[in-house]
């Protein structure tokens, strides 16, 4: 079970990571949000993602 679901959010990651890539501009605010023990930096676009 846990490994159908990290392969399964680890495409989601990766087709974001590709479309943020893709963007001529990406906005990194240095806000951080917290997940577990881990601190994650959020980023965006101006278009839909």
């Amino acid at each position: 079970m846990i490994a159908s679901s990290e392969k399964h959010l680890s495409r989601i990651y990766d087709a974001l990571k590709l479309r943020l890539r893709s963007q001529p501009l990406i906005h990194s605010d240095e806000t951080t949000a917290r997940h577990g023990n881990k601190s994650l930096f959020l980023l965006s676009s101006r278009r839909q993602v």
